[in-house]
């Protein structure tokens, strides 16, 4: 059966197009939120020329003196998100589906494994091989997480996207962990610049881990260092994508997600692309995109300081727009005189109230300008975002979706009903109009003439007896696929021409 599925698979040109998959939501606090901030400027710290460093140090004591208590941030607060995917660890047909956070703003891919002391509802009896003498430990603003190196293993996100890597094994955490079990682990997916590496230093009593199926388990430890080769990365290697990019369209409830390519269902019109920044103008990390402008309706903002790192960090896994203060402060000056202090008051920006659905239309579009550089001739490109796209969606109300920050991150929130590309393999981040309401379930997928017709042509061109039972049962599928349409279609004509009699009983006599 699974040489059939191979057959069926390579029929279908899996190989060159970009993989599908879907992404689910998870709801987390708002300090999670802030925690995300924290950490990445405690990353950005780790390679900031010295006269970056102490604004960085202030910006991260700034947001740890937040007033905002862990019971507020989940009851006194709007719910932000993450995006959640399956990644496997086997290639058993029955393999157990673990689910990470997408995330690209960071670059490791980790999970918890069996020996993890506290994790909880997201423990898991993943009994990995592991080198406990190599270590690492990452640390939110509100959280931390740490763990050993697990050595090349079998990780999938489906059975024709797979790969031999090394990840790292959680043993430990600290408020990483907070959604229960509605996640295990982190799928980093941003450059390498930013992955965190693997130490002897690191390893402690929360990290280390005494397992049967430890390499290194009775080793003098030596202050030695690894580093960590992002998923991603390790596909592109193995040939098991043709491009080192993914693209995620975020809809209502769910986003698609195309790994390897832009799938083309996924958009419509044309992608508008810039470079993407490096960090410090030193070293590729995140997904930098220089930003030249704000507009709030048609007046501009002050954007001074907007690209202190390189550029706004677009990121899938941090919620809000984060700006300077004098940027945040100018959209909400121009909103609040746009829209009325009193539907725009003070407590709306302050999260204490939200406004309904109804009062939406009253809100002004804010564009974001993104460049190549800040070359005054440099290409530039709108991206446009309605009050929906720049405002929180909670429990039926919108709340205020700008926070303060010397580092620019450009949330999740702006990304819904759009796709944006995330391409290492050409160093560029794109942007276009997402089909969320429109995309056909249908179009994704070949019709069964022509699946059975690529099937055919590819058995022609093999000799091995195999074939023709994977042909069989690849036939056998594609039997079972017309069938179910066929009993789909006869319910709904029959169902249709009920509704149809039933409205002409109701009707009156001539």
């Amino acid at each position: 059966m699974k040489q059939s599925l191979i057959l069926l698979g390579l029929a279908l040109g899996a190989e060159a197009s970009p993989h599908m998959m879907k992404a689910g939501k998870r709801t987390r606090s708002i300090k999670d939120d802030k925690s995300r901030v924290s950490k990445h400027l405690n990353q950005l710290l780790k390679k900031a020329p010295e006269g970056h460093k102490n604004d960085i140090q202030k910006e991260i004591e700034r947001l740890s003196t937040d007033s905002v208590s862990e019971i507020d941030s989940w009851y006194g607060y709007p719910m932000t998100l993450d995006w959640i995917v399956d990644v496997y660890f086997s290639d058993d047909d029955d393999a157990t589906a673990y689910k990470v956070i997408l995330d690209s703003g960071s670059s490791n891919l980790a999970i918890a494994i069996d020996d993890c002391t506290n994790c909880g509802e997201a423990s898991t009896t993943l009994d990995l091989t592991t080198d406990d003498d190599m270590c690492i430990e990452v640390t939110y603003g509100s959280g931390e997480w740490s763990g050993v190196e697990v050595e090349s293993t079998y990780v999938a996100l489906s059975s024709s996207i797979s790969t031999d890597t090394t990840l790292a094994g959680i043993t430990y955490q600290d408020d990483f962990f907070s959604g229960g079990s509605s996640y295990c682990g982190i799928l980093g997916m941003a450059y390498e610049g930013i992955a965190e590496g693997y130490s002897s230093s690191a390893c402690s009593s929360k990290s280390g881990r005494s397992s049967k199926n430890s390499r290194n388990s009775h080793r003098e430890l030596t202050d030695s260092s690894e580093s960590a080769t992002p998923f991603m990365y390790s596909l592109r290697e193995d040939e098991a994508i043709l491009s080192n990019t993914f693209a995620v369209a975020m809809c209502d409830d769910d986003a698609d997600v195309s790994i390897g390519g832009v799938e083309s269902s996924m958009y419509t019109g044309s992608i508008n692309y810039a470079t993407t920044q490096m960090t410090f103008g030193e070293y590729y990390g995140y997904y930098l995109i220089y930003t030249s402008g704000v507009t709030v309706g048609s007046t501009s903002v002050d954007v001074d300081n907007i690209n202190l790192y390189g550029g706004l960090v677009v990121d899938t896994g941090t919620t809000l727009h984060y700006l300077p203060t004098a940027t945040v402060k100018a959209i909400e000056t121009e909103v609040k005189s746009t829209v009325g202090s009193s539907i725009a008051s003070n407590s709306f920006f302050e999260w204490e109230s939200c406004v309904s659905s109804d009062d939406l239309d009253s809100f002004p579009t804010i564009t974001y300008t993104f460049s190549e550089s800040d070359a005054s001739d440099a290409t530039t490109f709108d991206v446009s975002l309605d009050a929906e796209q720049y405002m929180l969606y909670y429990d039926e109300c919108y709340y205020w979706g700008f926070e303060e920050s010397s580092l620019g991150i450009f949330g999740n929130v702006g990304m819904n009903d759009k796709v944006v590309i995330f391409d290492i393999e050409n160093t560029q981040i794109g942007f276009a109009d997402g089909t969320c309401s429109t995309t056909s379930f249908v179009s994704r997928f070949k019709n069964p003439k022509q699946m059975l017709g690529e099937i055919v042509a590819e058995v022609k061109k093999r000799s091995s007896s195999d074939l023709a039972m994977g042909l069989l049962s690849a036939m056998a599928v594609v039997g079972t696929v017309l069938a179910t349409a066929f009993v789909v279609i006869n319910k709904l004509v029959k169902k249709a021409s009920s509704v149809e009699e039933e409205k002409e009983s109701l009707l009156p006599p001539l």
